[in-house]
């Protein structure tokens, strides 16, 4: 939830990877599933 509150604020994603101390990677993989889940395809 918070990775796609960090979306919402138009944040990139190497922002919201160091703001949460993950790697970029994670973030993409989030993106990709919150994109699934939305049925945004």
């Amino acid at each position: 939830r918070k990775v796609l509150s960090l979306i919402a604020e138009n944040k990139t994603s190497q922002e919201i990877a160091k703001e949460l101390s993950v790697a970029v990677k994670t973030i993409h993989k989030h993106r990709s599933h919150i994109i699934a889940k939305l049925n945004l395809t």
